[in-house]
């Protein structure tokens, strides 16, 4: 069962790696853990469900290194799909302290004749207690790597889950409240993490139990454990076909037609900007351009990056990295200069004389008298009134 749930969980992150490698690179981190959490699985299933030299040989300790990376790897892409505008920096290099401290630790088994470790495979199959005896690597041993790792995997788990639930909070704090997708993607980070949690706190039980009791005795008798864990990982699993937007970075058709039926009309022409009435292909870049000249969207109160992603075809981690990377803004700042260089538009223009500054500012999209003063005069210098006086 762990062998094809883990070939299973290996191919979804191919499909991962296939739909999200250029348009969503943050799913990278999502998709190196699956693919190492599956080879975890595999070397599992080989060492101490196999019989085959071989393969034991080939499984065996050589996956150790890249496990450390499962803790960091689910940090990255948690925090990366919560923020995904935040960058990096030199700082972060310190969570691959262990994983390079596992590697340097293990070179000397990397280098070892394939014969030798064909004999390590036939000692394992004997006797797989003696897996505590083997010279894994210079600075722990087999039940230190295993307990170090699933300790790391539940500390990170849980760093990442605290940045779920701010996130949640500010959101649920921030008007206009979140949208169905911002919604979904709390849904799919707290089920992944609390598999991930789940499945930490199985594997901490045995590692305890492999520093106490004889490993043989321990596959045969916590038989419900194992089981327990494989369920959470199917569920884990499976859960990428509930959240198809984490699989192909696009919002399921569903949302697409709940949030344009939810998207309200208001009387203005800028206003009917919700409904897809052009199909845009291209680049990210063409397609946000296209759409912002066509239909003027910003003159909309509730203009967002996820109504953009709706009416575009696009995933809102595509859109603010194409802001950010391309227009070197962003999106805030560019609805922002649009809405200011739409009221400048109006308000130089003569036959607009006898509208009011307060209509002026709710024609360009702008929710509130203040708002609209304030980003005025952040944009030109003036205020409203200074810039028609000037005139």
């Amino acid at each position: 069962m762990l062998l094809y749930l883990s070939i299973l969980t290996l191919l979804f992150s191919f499909v991962l790696v296939f739909f999200n490698r250029k348009k969503n690179p943050n799913q990278l981190f999502l998709s190196g853990f699956f693919i190492i959490t599956s080879c975890f699985g595999v070397a599992h299933h080989f060492v101490f469900q196999s019989q085959d030299v071989f393969w034991i040989a080939v499984f065996f300790n050589h996956f150790v290194p890249l496990m450390f990376l499962i803790g960091p790897l689910l940090y990255f892409y948690v925090r990366g799909a919560l923020e995904p505008n935040r960058p990096y920096t030199i700082w972060h290099i310190h969570h691959l302290i262990f994983p390079v401290w596992s590697l340097i630790g293990t070179i000397p088994y990397y280098i070892k004749p394939f014969s030798e470790k064909e004999a390590i495979a036939k000692q394992l199959i004997e006797s797989i207690n003696d897996i505590r005896l083997i010279d894994v690597n210079l600075f722990y041993d087999a039940g230190e790597s295993f307990m170090m790792r699933t300790i790391l995997c539940l500390l990170y788990s849980l760093g990442a889950g605290i940045l779920v639930i701010r996130k949640y909070r500010s959101l649920s704090k921030r008007e206009p409240k979140m949208n169905r997708q911002e919604l979904q993607v709390i849904r799919w980070l707290t089920v992944l993490l609390s598999s991930v949690f789940g499945i930490s706190l199985i594997f901490i039980l045995l590692a305890f139990q492999v520093a106490h009791y004889e490993i043989k005795d321990i596959i045969k008798n916590q038989t419900e454990i194992y089981v327990l864990s494989g369920i959470i990982y199917l569920i884990l699993t499976l859960s990428l076909l509930q959240f198809p937007n984490v699989l192909y970075g696009l919002s399921p058709k569903k949302i697409k037609k709940e949030s344009q039926e939810a998207v309200p009309e208001v009387e203005t022409k800028p206003a009917k900007t919700y409904k897809k009435k052009v199909k845009y292909i291209g680049t990210p870049l063409e397609r946000i351009t296209q759409y912002l000249d066509v239909e003027k969207p910003y003159l909309s109160r509730d203009f967002s990056v996820f109504s953009m992603a709706v009416a575009i075809g696009l995933a809102e981690t595509q859109i603010n990295n194409c802001i950010k990377n391309e227009m070197k803004t962003s999106f805030v700042k560019l609805r922002t200069q649009l809405r200011v260089n739409y009221a400048l538009s109006l308000l130089e223009n003569k036959s607009n004389d006898k509208i009011t500054i307060e209509a002026i500012g709710e024609q360009s999209g702008f929710k509130t008298r203040s708002n609209f003063y304030a980003a005025f005069k952040e944009v030109t210098g003036l205020t409203p009134t200074e810039f028609i006086q000037n005139k």
